[in-house]
C-alpha cells in the first residue's frame, strides 16, 4: 500500500513540472557578449528588504544565492539548444532535458539538482534544492530587437512572492 501511495505521489510530482523542449524555436540565439545593466536591474537588496517579515519560507535566501552568478560581464555561447555562459571565470552549460539531472559542478551552490530546457523562446533552468529550501527557476530571454539578455529568477510554480529581473545590454 505505501508503495503505491509513493508511486502515485511520484507521478503528480512530474506531471506538475512545464513541458519544456530540448532545441529552441528558430532564429532564438543567446550568443553574444552582455553586460549587466544595473540601471535597468532590480536591486537584490531592495528585494529583500521588502520581503523581510513577510515571507515565511526560505525564497529570498535561495534567490540570493542564486543572484550570485552570473556576473556583469557574461559571454554566452549557443549551438542548437545547448547554451554555455562564461562569468568571472565560471562556466556553466546547460544541456536541456526534460527530468532533473545531478549538478556535477558542486562547490559553494546548496542546489544539487537542476533541469532545463526550452519553453516557447525562453531557456529555463530550474534547480532543486539539496536540503527544505525552495525550487528556483530561472528564465532567459532576449529581447525582441535582441538588444537585451532578460533573466528572471523565482521560486518555481509561483506567481507570488520575490521575482528578481536582470538585464544585460548586447556589448557591440
Amino acid at each position: 500500500m505505501r508503495a503505491a501511495w509513493i508511486f502515485a505521489t511520484l507521478m503528480l510530482v512530474s506531471c506538475a513540472h512545464e513541458p519544456l523542449a530540448v532545441a529552441p524555436p528558430a532564429g532564438v540565439d543567446f550568443s553574444g557578449h552582455w553586460r549587466l545593466d544595473t540601471a535597468d536591474s532590480d536591486d537584490p537588496h531592495r528585494l529583500v528588504q521588502a520581503d523581510t517579515g513577510r515571507s515565511a519560507d526560505s525564497s529570498v535566501g535561495a534567490i540570493g544565492e542564486a543572484m550570485q552568478w552570473p556576473g556583469k560581464d557574461l559571454v554566452v555561447k549557443q549551438i542548437g539548444g545547448v547554451v554555455a555562459f562564461s562569468s568571472d571565470g565560471e562556466n556553466r552549460v546547460y544541456q536541456p532535458s526534460t527530468s532533473f539531472a545531478r549538478d556535477a559542478q558542486g562547490g559553494r551552490r546548496r542546489r544539487s539538482e537542476r533541469r532545463c530546457g526550452w519553453s516557447g523562446k525562453s531557456l529555463l533552468v530550474e534547480a532543486a534544492a539539496d536540503d527544505d529550501g525552495p525550487t528556483i527557476e530561472e528564465r532567459y530571454q532576449v529581447s525582441a530587437d535582441g538588444a537585451h539578455l532578460l533573466q528572471t529568477i523565482r521560486p518555481a510554480g509561483s506567481d507570488r512572492g520575490v521575482e528578481f529581473v536582470r538585464v544585460w545590454n548586447k556589448v557591440q
